[in-house]
């Protein structure tokens, strides 16, 4: 095996390099070297390299086991394990095997400052996430009682609690507590519903069946009298009295609009003229055989509503008998705004005159 000590390189035999190689190396390179490696190497690098490698490398670098670099500058492209770069966006992971170009929605990161959120109107049921702490790195959690609907806007739980809320209060649908005491049933539905009552002025048992009938029976606390917060009592007849009762409105069964409720409880269907300030009674006397009335002041002629003419006085002339005719009528002349009256005698001495009496509301 020949051994070189100067700077001229020979490649017809394996030589040992104890020095710089200085130049182009043309061929494989097999084992160590110890020292600087100036130049190109085309060809293949067998064995360790302790110092600097300065240059450009065409082809790839295989390394096995373990390559510790303090400082590492990629230029083009990061192949995976998978012999591929990844797309714009990816993130580099390890599946236990290799590592792998992954999309970042696909990552399970188990610490982040921020997610990515998404609008979303699906009619359909998404789990609401909660954590254990409201600080901190926590686990993403869901229940699978805990829903909402993002079309329909419902969101399902096992119960709902109003902060400060206790069982004697209910939920409104405004997110408010009502405190109010009502009625509370106990027993079994059973063809028949038995409700136990309590309160002030109330206190007895109630029943309902299934066809819809309710009835309430008092046993105490009822009275006749008008007295303040207390039931009405109701005598064997089914009656009741307690002084004055106020409401809304009355109806009574079998009533119609058209009648007009009694103080003795009876209906009246009689038709009544109303009254008002604004309806007022004429009346007075007229000489001759054709006469007028006009409206009184603040009315008009469309305002008449009655109008009774009758006679006063008659002067016959000669004989009355079976051939004489006498007549009194009146006709509303619109035109004129003015009520026409016509009296006249076949046997007629004199004018005669008449007395009417006019009614008109507005």
């Amino acid at each position: 095996m020949a051994q070189y000590f100067g700077e001229e390189v020979i490649f017809n035999e394996d030589i040992q390099i104890f020095k710089s190689v200085i130049g182009n190396v043309t061929g494989n390179l097999t084992g160590d070297v110890t020292g600087n490696l100036i130049g190109n190497v085309t060809g293949n690098v067998t064995g360790n390299v302790t110092g600097n490698l300065i240059g450009d490398v065409t082809g790839n670098i295989v390394l096995s086991g373990i390559s510790t670099f303090q400082d590492l500058r990629l230029n083009g492209k990061f192949f995976d394990g998978s012999n591929t770069f990844g797309s714009s966006g990816q993130i580099l992971s390890s599946d236990g095997t290799k590592t792998s170009w992954i999309n970042a929605s696909s990552a399970n990161v188990g610490s982040a400052t921020s997610i990515g959120i998404n609008l979303d109107s699906t009619n359909t049921s998404r789990f609401i996430t909660f954590v254990d702490t409201s600080s901190g790195n926590n686990i993403v959690k869901v229940d699978n009682d805990l829903t909402y609907n993002p079309s329909t806007n419902s969101l399902t739980a096992g119960s709902f609690v109003k902060s400060g809320g206790t069982s004697s209060q209910f939920l409104k649908a405004d997110g408010s507590a009502d405190s109010t005491s009502y009625i509370t049933a106990s027993g079994t539905l059973s063809n028949t519903l038995t409700m136990n009552t309590s309160g002030t002025g109330l206190s007895g048992s109630a029943t309902y069946n299934n066809s819809g009938n309710a009835t309430f029976t008092v046993a105490s606390n009822a009275t006749s009298s008008n007295t303040s917060s207390t039931i009405v009592a109701r005598d064997s007849s089914g009656n009741f009295s307690a002084g004055t009762i106020t409401s809304s409105s009355f109806v009574k069964s079998g009533g119609t609009s058209s009648q007009f409720l009694k103080a003795d409880g009876s209906s009246d269907s009689t038709s009544y003229m109303n009254y008002n300030t604004n309806f007022t009674v004429t009346y007075g006397t007229n000489s001759g055989n054709t006469t007028y009335v006009y409206p009184p002041s603040g009315f008009a002629i469309g305002d008449l509503v009655g109008f009774i003419p009758s006679r006063r006085i008659i002067y016959f002339s000669g004989g009355v008998d079976g051939n004489d005719t006498m007549y009194n009528y009146y006709s509303v002349d619109s035109g004129n705004g003015r009520i026409e009256v016509t009296s006249y005698t076949s046997e007629q001495r004199d004018t005669p005159s008449n007395n009417w009496l006019a009614i008109w509301r507005k």
